[in-house]
């Protein structure tokens, strides 16, 4: 299944082209929100694949692992910044580990992860 939308995580470069008539408040934190999650190599645990169904498609679920405390306090600080400028209910990519039936932790929704 092919997917229309995107998350607000993604840091491809189409992503992060800014328009010219977006609001400079919301173009400076996507800036700083990409800045700070960019490259950012960790350890996970893929969980499995879901149907998400706000955006219609199918994301891979990596529950982060509990060793990653800076990569923790970054996301969490990210999803802030971002439903701060965007509180529509925007899809972020970023969930407790409780909304999908873990314990405890942070998950990472994306797309298309290859496991080899």
């Amino acid at each position: 299944m092919m997917c229309e939308g995107r998350s607000l995580l993604n840091t491809s470069a189409a992503s992060s082209k800014i328009g010219c008539d977006e609001d400079p408040e919301v173009a400076a934190v996507k800036k700083y929100v990409k800045d700070l999650l960019k490259s950012r190599i960790f350890l996970g645990r893929y969980l499995e694949r879901r149907l998400n169904d706000q955006l219609s498609c199918y994301r891979d679920i990596v529950l982060l692992s509990n060793a990653e405390t800076e990569l923790k306090r970054d996301l969490l600080e990210a999803e802030a910044k971002l439903r701060s400028i965007f509180s529509n209910g925007l899809w972020i990519g970023v969930t407790s580990a409780e909304k999908i039936g873990n314990f405890s932790g942070v998950c990472i929704w994306t797309e298309n992860i290859l496991i080899k």
